[in-house]
């Protein structure tokens, strides 16, 4: 969001593209140890048969992948209008959306930093709502702003 807001779009893909390098050269020498399995080869085909088996029959792996389509959808959906509400209803540009990259940014950070406190006081379901309600009061509240701050 910073570098956004002070340099521009094309800057933050180029940082974005180099910063890319240090993880590919690690990828590319990283030596892992394989163990041969001791299974025989499963063909692609049987495998996906397995793999939905295996969802159909698991309730709470349905309700995963469930809660992250919707919430990729909608997360997806915030992240491609961002450009627009900057634009056209905050009346700002590349620095009003590098602010708002900028606070989305800090606020994952902020949430990987207490989701330890929070799970500790709560349920993983009662969090999993409560990140899930406030996420969408924030998009209520961004919808209806009409002001940067």
């Amino acid at each position: 969001g910073v570098i956004v807001a002070s340099l521009g779009a094309v800057a933050a893909f180029a940082c974005n593209a180099i910063l890319y390098l240090p993880l590919l050269v690690v990828l590319l020498l990283w030596r892992r140890n394989t163990e041969p399995s001791r299974l025989p080869r499963e063909k692609l085909n049987r495998a996906m048969v397995s793999g939905f088996r295996y969802i159909t029959n698991s309730p709470p792996i349905k309700i995963v992948l469930l809660r992250t389509l919707v919430m990729g959808l909608i997360g997806g959906a915030i992240m491609a209008l961002m450009p627009l509400v900057a634009r056209d209803l905050l009346h700002g540009g590349a620095q009003t959306y590098g602010i708002m990259l900028g606070a989305f940014g800090m606020g994952a950070v902020i949430g990987a930093l207490n989701i330890h406190e929070l799970r500790k006081r709560m349920s993983g379901e009662a969090a999993i709502r409560a990140c899930t309600i406030s996420m969408a009061f924030a998009m209520a509240a961004l919808a209806l702003s009409t002001e940067p701050v």
